[in-house]
C-alpha cells in the first residue's frame, strides 16, 4: 500500500504543477484539499479561494516546471513530500531560462481514496522557509503613516514585475539608490506577473551638498500659469524643488517640469 501510495503523491505533483504551467487554475486548486494551503515568501493563500493567485510567478512565456528527487513519507492516510524543482521559462522572443530554482515541502491527506495536497511550502534557493507574509506587506508590517521623528519618511515606487523575494531583495537598493533613498526589503506585488512596489525611506531634508538639475514627467502643462500651479507639487514628489523651467514634450499630452536636486 506504501509503493502505491507513493506512486499516487508522485502523480499528484506532477499534475500539481503540469496545472501551474498551463495556467490552469481550476486543475491547480483541484490539486488541494478544500482548506489547503500554498506559501511562499510573497505570502500564503487558501488555494481553494483564491485560485488565480498561483499565476504570481515567473515572467510571460512558455513555463516548464522539472520535478526531481522527490522524497515521500507515508503514514496511513497522511503523507509528507519534499521535492526539488526547476522553472523553465520561454518568453516569446526567446531564449528559455532558468526562472526559479528550489524546493517543494509538501503536507498530504488522503481524502475519498484520493491523494491531495493540505499544506505546500515553496522554498527558493537563497530564500529561508517561508512564512505568511515573509518579504511581503503584511497587515502588521506596512509602515504606519505619521510623522516620523527621526526626520525620514517611507514610500512605495513601482519596481516592474518581481518574481521573489531573492530577487526583490537584490534590485530593491538600486530602484530605491535611483531615487535617493534606502530599501527598507519590503516589497509587495501589486499585479501578478507585471507589477511589483518596493518601500524606501527618505530623508525629510536633503543634508548633501550638491545641486543638480532634471526634467522629470509632468502630465500635460498648458501654459506657464498651469506650471507654476502644477510643477512645485510634482518636483516636490521626486523630492526635488521647482526651478522654474518646463517643457511640452507631446503637444496636448506629455510635459517635463525642470527640478533642482540636493545630494
Amino acid at each position: 500500500m506504501s509503493l502505491r501510495s507513493k506512486q499516487e503523491i508522485i502523480e499528484l505533483l506532477h499534475a500539481c504543477v503540469g496545472a501551474a504551467d498551463a495556467r490552469d487554475p481550476d486543475a491547480w486548486a483541484g490539486c488541494f484539499t478544500r482548506d489547503g494551503v500554498f506559501r511562499a515568501s510573497s505570502g500564503t493563500r487558501v488555494v481553494r479561494k483564491e485560485r488565480t493567485w498561483f499565476d504570481d510567478g515567473p515572467p510571460v512565456g512558455v513555463r516548464r516546471h522539472f520535478l526531481s528527487g522527490p522524497v515521500i513519507r507515508v503514514d496511513g492516510d497522511v503523507a509528507d513530500s519534499r521535492c526539488a524543482f526547476q522553472i523553465i521559462v520561454t518568453p516569446p522572443d526567446g531564449p528559455s531560462v532558468i526562472a526559479t530554482v528550489g524546493e517543494y515541502r509538501d503536507r498530504l491527506r488522503r481524502v475519498d481514496r484520493r491523494w491531495l495536497i493540505e499544506e505546500r511550502v515553496l522554498v527558493a534557493d537563497g530564500e529561508g522557509a517561508a512564512e505568511a507574509g515573509a518579504g511581503d506587506f503584511a497587515e502588521s508590517k506596512l509602515t504606519p503613516m505619521t510623522p516620523s521623528g527621526a526626520g525620514t519618511y517611507k514610500v512605495t515606487v513601482p519596481a516592474g514585475p518581481l518574481w521573489s523575494n531573492v530577487h526583490a531583495q537584490e534590485v530593491g537598493p538600486m530602484i530605491a539608490a535611483a531615487h535617493f533613498g534606502r530599501f527598507t526589503g519590503q516589497w509587495r506585488t501589486m499585479v501578478p506577473g507585471v507589477m511589483s512596489v518596493v518601500e524606501i525611506e527618505l530623508e525629510g531634508t536633503p543634508s548633501g551638498d550638491t545641486e543638480f538639475t532634471m526634467d522629470v514627467p509632468a502630465g500635460p502643462i498648458w501654459n506657464h500659469e498651469d506650471a507654476k500651479e502644477k510643477c512645485p507639487a510634482i518636483c516636490a514628489s521626486y523630492g526635488g524643488r521647482w526651478n522654474g523651467h518646463w517643457t511640452t514634450v507631446v503637444p496636448g499630452r506629455f510635459s517635463v517640469a525642470g527640478c533642482t536636486f540636493t545630494i
